[in-house]
């Protein structure tokens, strides 16, 4: 059963409705956290900028929240850059306003039987003891609230294609002597659906052939939903080899399970079509089962299975 039209709305709405009370009540530490500063024009630079971009935030995200797709999920620029400007804006946020809210509680206990119209009139607040505390306060919480925001700014434009090659070196007493210094390759968590830069993935593909590894194993999440994410990145991704083989499994977000299909059987094509891509960029996926791979008349065994887990994760296969 789905939600009516003024179910929606009522939503969508809401959620407005709680960012723009995030909006402001961060806007007071920020007007506290620069009000030494003594140019007026400077101050409203601030003010423009940090209104125009939440509010370009917020016509967006109601524009998204309309245009979504229960069938399709989050998929698209439009969704990767509500996505973006919501984690770079409104973690340092919370952030900026736990410090506020701990004050704001400590000044409703610190006035004893104030009441709360009191404890935030202008005459409470600008004693000379609560607006020196705020004010730093307000400060500090700025500076607390800078780290994750440039974090952020750089995970998203530059640090998710900054890939990263670690070694490690694997012992095992029972491990066959022809398979002594075998290399292996792992990759995991690909999400074609969120690529946007053809050149830095073509990178990744060539930085995992570099390694010149026996085997490549693949663990799991080529797509965000859809086997159909990764029909353009087909060409580049079948340059991928390994001497001894391609191995995959599915990852949870490769069953479609966080869209709303029109029907089981839809989903149900949409697991085939991605079975059929993973064929076409040569691994072997392995769906509960294994496979021996053989090597000076010696031979280890290789498993594979499928979604399996708790906490919310769906359970694929019989494994019990």
């Amino acid at each position: 059963m789905h939600a009516s039209p003024s179910t929606v709305i009522f939503r969508i709405i809401l959620v407005m409705l709680v960012l723009v009370a995030i909006d402001f009540y961060a806007f007071r530490s920020i007007k506290t956290g620069y009000s030494d500063i003594q140019s007026e024009r400077a101050k409203l630079v601030v003010n423009w900028v940090y209104w125009g971009i939440n509010i370009l935030f917020l016509l967006l995200t109601t524009y998204g929240l309309f245009v979504f797709n229960r069938f399709t999920g989050p998929r698209g620029g439009l969704f990767v850059l509500i996505m973006t400007m919501f984690v770079l804006l409104y973690i340092p946020k919370l952030v900026l306003i736990t410090f506020l809210l701990i004050e704001d509680v400590g000044r409703l206990f610190r006035a004893g039987g104030v009441g709360v119209g009191k404890m935030v009139s202008d005459s409470f607040a600008d004693t000379p003891y609560f607006e020196g505390r705020r004010k730093f306060l307000s400060q500090f919480a700025l500076v607390l609230a800078s780290i994750p925001f440039v974090s952020i700014l750089y995970g998203v434009t530059k640090g998710k294609y900054n890939y990263k090659v670690h070694r490690v070196s694997l012992k095992f007493k029972d491990l066959p002597d022809a398979f002594d210094g075998l290399t292996i390759t792992q990759i995991s968590d690909i999400h074609s659906g969120s690529f946007d830069d053809e050149a830095a993935v073509r990178h990744g593909i060539n930085l995992i052939n570099e390694q010149k590894s026996d085997l490549l194993f693949f663990t799991g999440d080529l797509v965000n939903n859809l086997a159909s994410e990764m029909e353009p990145w087909t060409p580049l991704f079948k340059k991928l080899n390994a001497p001894m083989g391609m191995f995959s499994i599915f990852g949870n977000h490769d069953y479609g399970d966080y869209v709303s299909w029109e029907s089981e059987g839809a989903k149900q094509e949409n697991i085939f079509h991605l079975k059929e891509i993973h064929k076409e960029l040569g691994f072997k996926l392995l769906l509960n089962e294994n496979v021996n791979i053989e090597k000076g008349g010696q031979k280890i065994s290789l498993i594979g299975i499928e979604n399996w887990g708790s906490g919310g994760f769906a359970k694929y296969g019989d494994l019990e």
